[in-house]
């Protein structure tokens, strides 16, 4: 079964505020994710997606 993180989750896995969260979201620095009902939500599939691009992207850039 796939797993859901709300904003508190996404704030504590990233160590940044709840504001903080949707900036980001906002300014394309973190997907998107969607809505259940009224409660913004991300799919811990899309999230590890993102993280790994992320560290394949730095690596790149740093002549990996």
């Amino acid at each position: 079964m796939q797993k859901f993180l709300s904003i508190s989750d996404l704030a504590e896995r990233y160590r940044i505020s709840k504001p903080s969260v949707y900036n980001y979201v906002r300014t394309g620095k973190l997907p998107k994710g969607f809505y259940i009902g009224h409660s913004h939500r991300w799919a811990l599939t899309e999230l590890e997606a993102f993280e790994a691009e992320l560290m394949n992207n730095q690596e790149i850039n740093n002549g990996r």
